[in-house]
């Protein structure tokens, strides 16, 4: 499959009306399909169910990873977390299954090796910045989805499963030194990863350069 860097989507919302006892209309959407065209590129339509399907492989790896580190995780607690809006759970998995993370084998979805990996990456992520992220100790594995949404390729930089396989290892590494060499800054980093809106134009790389920033400027002050 061919990649590329740009990525349209095209939501079709069926709208619904209802009145309240009171007389009051209300109006609800669900949503029927969610399309996906790339520039350049020849991609398999999905459905929303198909994307559904994904979604909960990738929910229940997440709760597999996460309870092997000794937390509780549930899909709907991971789940909570991934994102500002309905629809990034989906922008996520589809995105997972255009860099190859996700395939279908016998008509269901599965991680593949490189998939597999990258949920491991972003699970020790997680778990790095676990208990300087300050939320509920018992959160159902809400930050685990939330570092699951800021690690989203968002600005869709790196479009291939080696590219951000290599992305995240990054991300990973500078955590990591950040923690052991600044933990001022690691702070910074670790209430701000996940609870930032990233999907516009906003990086973890830029939260990242300008922590290690702030770090340097300590080191050396003028």
């Amino acid at each position: 499959m061919r990649t590329s860097r740009t990525l349209y989507l095209y939501v079709t919302i069926q709208y619904t009306e209802s009145k309240t006892p009171s007389g009051r209309a209300i109006r609800t959407n669900s949503f029927l399909t969610l399309e996906a065209v790339f520039r350049h590129m020849t991609v398999e339509y999905l459905d929303l169910s198909s994307i559904r399907e994904g979604l909960w492989v990738v929910l229940d790896a997440l709760v597999g990873l996460w309870r092997r580190k000794g937390y509780r995780a549930s899909q709907a607690g991971i789940l909570s977390g991934m994102g500002f809006d309905q629809l990034d759970p989906y922008l996520i998995v589809y995105g997972y299954i255009s860099r190859g993370l996700l395939a279908k084998r016998s008509s269901a979805f599965q991680l593949t090796r490189e998939g597999l990996e990258a949920l491991t990456i972003v699970s020790d992520v997680a778990e790095t910045i676990r208990e300087d992220a300050e939320f509920p100790e018992f959160d159902g594995g809400k930050l685990l989805g939330a570092v699951v949404y800021a690690l989203y390729d968002w600005q869709n930089s790196y479009p291939g499963a080696e590219e951000y396989l290599k992305y995240l290892g990054e991300v990973r590494e500078r955590v990591a030194r950040l923690k052991s060499e600044n933990p001022k800054a690691f702070k910074l980093v670790a209430m701000t990863l996940p609870r930032l809106k990233f999907d516009e134009g906003y990086t973890v790389e830029r939260l990242l350069d300008a922590a290690e920033k702030v770090a340097l400027s300590h080191a050396h002050p003028s």
